[in-house]
């Protein structure tokens, strides 16, 4: 057996002790030249960031200004850039476009939306969102084939509602599974401006292109809307006539009654149960007598929304409510019961 003289042990301790040491001395040494030269590139980005933002406030500043900016990095002047526009709007978001542009910034994010790396293409995109500028370049990517890529040209277009762009997301509607809720909430977000461009689309479209469309239209319900609903509420498309009830609903005016009271008959549960509920919402207390009669109702979503709507017409509605607890069918007795307990709160979330 062999054993290890004391000496020796103590050698290989020492020289174990001073390996750790060392060890800890770069650990310390590299620790503190990471937090120096993190220190060093906060301070640079305050100061790029507070000079940047004087130029944005001085319509008069000079490029002199941006010194500080100038000095960075290029990935250091994307990232300045990116947290200052995020608050701006208006002349400041074109200034400071401007800025980008004498940058170079501007034309590196148009490179990278041409690049073959989709991840650098999302890159050039957001940029170009962020500084509110890419018409040159990010309508192009609403063909791309990425989703992701795709999405984010989707919603540049929201803030850039320019025709060709607009019709292309019109076009997009029911077709772009990958990003279907982006291209609604999109169009949306441009507002009452495109409603006649809608109501239009909506008179050439056909399923699911249709439905999206209609999804669309009932967000914005503006009244070039109303011809094109009142239109479709014939559509042999249940889901479509539902949507379109919502839609006219939404609109309301004497003609959008007239068809929601006939509505009320149709052959499918949720059109049915949309035309009630539209009647609700506008109010009409004449319909109280259809809506009664949709208490007995064999679907729950009908009679559920022809009680609701009962209830928000008031005193009409409330009478018709109580003089159905005395029903004798089970259904109509039932849903005037819960209608009636329910409380305001819970009545308009039906």
């Amino acid at each position: 057996m062999t054993t290890i003289s004391g000496d020796l042990l103590v050698t290989v301790i020492v020289v174990e002790l001073m390996v750790l040491m060392v060890g800890l001395a770069v650990l310390m040494a590299h620790a503190l030249y990471t937090g120096m030269r993190r220190r060093r590139r906060d301070a640079a980005l305050r100061a790029a960031g507070a000079a940047l933002q004087s130029a944005l406030d001085d319509p008069g500043s000079t490029p002199a200004v941006l010194g500080p900016l100038i000095e960075l990095s290029p990935r250091q002047q994307i990232e300045t850039l990116c947290a200052v526009a995020t608050s701006l709007g208006g002349m400041q978001r074109q200034r400071l476009a401007a800025f980008a542009q004498e940058l170079g910034i501007l034309g590196a994010a148009g490179d990278k939306c041409r690049s073959r790396l989709w991840w650098k293409r999302l890159q050039g995109a957001r940029l170009l969102s962020l500084l509110g500028t890419g018409e040159s370049v990010v309508p192009g990517l609403l063909e791309d084939p990425n989703p992701v890529v795709r999405t984010e040209a989707v919603r540049w277009v929201a803030g850039h509602p320019k025709d060709p762009a607009v019709d292309r997301l019109l076009a997009m509607l029911g077709a772009d599974h990958l990003a279907p809720f982006a291209v609604e909430d999109s169009l949306i977000r441009i507002g009452e401006t495109l409603t006649p461009r809608l109501a239009e689309h909506l008179l050439v479209a056909s399923d699911d292109a249709l439905r999206a469309g209609l999804r669309v239209a009932v967000s914005l319900a503006g009244s070039a809307l109303l011809p094109p609903g009142l239109k479709l509420c014939e559509s042999e498309d249940p889901e479509a006539r539902a949507l379109s009830a919502e839609l006219i609903g939404a609109t309301g005016g004497e003609a959008a009654v007239e068809v929601l009271t006939r509505m009320v008959r149709d052959p499918e549960p949720k059109c049915r149960a949309a035309a009630a509920q539209a009647l609700g919402r506008l109010g009409h207390w004449p319909a109280a007598s259809s809506l009664a009669e949709l208490l007995g109702d064999r679907a729950w979503e009908v009679r559920q929304h022809a009680g609701a709507a009962l209830r928000s017409l008031g005193s009409p509605g409330m009478l018709f409510l109580r003089r159905s607890l005395s029903s004798d069918d089970p259904f109509a007795a039932d849903v005037a019961r819960q209608m009636l307990d329910l409380p305001d709160s819970a009545i308009r979330g039906i």
